[in-house]
């Protein structure tokens, strides 16, 4: 083996990339199988409040070249107990129930904040490679931000799942935190509404964000205020977010006229709105100012988890009549199997036919399947066809 060509080797450890215990076999043939190997195998890394926590700061300071190879990190406050641990209180527990029986302990503050001082390698410059930084059921105070600042001041790329903090201002530190930060995705994120906002001081460049990401958790309202009174969004060229209430359309129709012809992308829904359409006509939101527009993304559904209520769809017709942009490429609708049915296909065909839409060259379906569902799709491609436009159809199991 030791003539086959390094060009070829590298390819073929490639192909295992998603096989970890093969790539943990190549690392073992032989030294030079070890660096490619090693960056696979260690590209996308989790640590939790369990002990490989520990295990995570010894391994970056005695072998340095592993942390060079991380390009996407997770820190995760879960703690996380097996069954068989002998700390772990085993009463009522049942190794017939699983493997691994685990117990999830929410953390405060403080815990986290002691915890990332024993986790983080004693080289600041040692995650400087990290592009892609994930908190999950972290609590975010400004000491956190304050920690992780020396050590990732190359993210770009944060996401935000579960995380608590007594203030707005706290995420806003972290935030801050990472000044080449370009892409924010926020899943869960909350805070106490009575915290007041003030304008936090800052020794580093604000970061220009150009991509956010709101889920239907995120109270966009506070997030879009303040954005707009720091002028923070000068950069924002793509934006998804959820509708949850009037006061939410509002934000978002300030939030589209001051980002203009600047947004290029955008994604909307609606959740826990029981008439969308009557939202949209009394918070007068509409896609008008956006007149740079090139993509936009709808999230349809007709019925919510734990609700049996059916939401008309008539709001995606009232939405997409308001387009302005003549740069409009692409149109993507993401929605489940079962509510395909509701979408008023003959008004959909009225509006993309419009002059404004001349430009349109794709409409993409993301269906949304259970693991027995098929995809129907026959009926969606043969009436709308006559647009001539192409149409795409990607399955997503739930």
């Amino acid at each position: 083996m030791r003539f086959l060509p390094a060009e070829v080797r590298d390819l073929v450890i490639d192909q295992l990339q998603a096989d970890p215990l093969a790539l943990k076999a190549c690392s073992l043939t032989c030294r030079s199988w070890l660096p490619r190997a090693r960056h696979h195998l260690f590209k996308s890394v989790k640590v939790d409040r369990s002990t490989c926590g520990e295990t995570f700061k010894s391994m970056l300071d005695g072998s340095p070249s592993i942390a060079y190879c991380i390009r996407d990190l997770e820190f995760s406050g879960k703690k996380t107990e097996c069954w068989w641990s002998g700390n772990a209180n085993t009463v009522g527990r049942w190794p017939t129930l699983g493997q691994r029986m685990q117990r999830h302990m929410a953390p405060d503050a403080q815990d986290i904040e002691d915890w990332l001082r024993r986790i983080l390698p004693q080289t600041k410059t040692a995650l400087h490679r990290v592009k892609r930084l994930t908190l999950t059921s972290f609590p975010v105070s400004g000491m956190v931000a304050k920690l992780i600042r020396p050590y990732f001041c190359e993210v770009t790329e944060l996401v935000i799942n579960g995380c608590l903090a007594t203030s707005f201002n706290d995420f806003v530190e972290l935030r801050d935190a990472l000044p080449l930060l370009r892409s924010l995705r926020v899943i869960d994120a909350r805070w106490l509404p009575t915290s007041p906002l003030v304008d936090l001081p800052s020794f580093l460049p604000h970061s220009a964000i150009s991509t956010m990401e709101f889920s239907r958790k995120v109270n966009i309202v506070t997030v879009f205020d303040w954005m707009i009174r720091q002028g923070r969004s000068l950069h924002l060229t793509s934006l998804s977010c959820y509708v949850t209430c009037h006061a939410a359309a509002k934000a978002l129709k300030i939030m589209l006229e001051t980002l203009g012809s600047n947004l290029q992308h955008l994604g909307i829904g609606f959740s826990e709105v029981r008439d969308p359409t009557e939202v949209l006509k009394s918070s007068d939101l509409t896609l008008k100012p956006c007149t740079g527009l090139r993509s936009i993304r709808i999230s349809c559904a007709t019925t919510e988890r734990f609700s049996t209520y059916r939401i008309s769809l008539s709001w995606i017709l009232h939405i997409l009549s308001s387009v302005t942009s003549p740069t409009i490429k692409e149109v993507i609708f993401s929605i489940p199997q079962r509510d395909i049915s509701a979408l008023y296909l003959d008004g959909l065909i009225s509006v993309f036919s419009h002059k404004r839409y001349r430009s349109l060259q794709r409409l993409v379906f993301d269906v949304e399947l259970q693991a027995e569902d098929i995809l129907q799709e026959k009926d969606i491609r043969t009436r709308l066809s006559v647009l001539g436009r192409s149409l795409k159809f990607n399955v997503v199991y739930r």
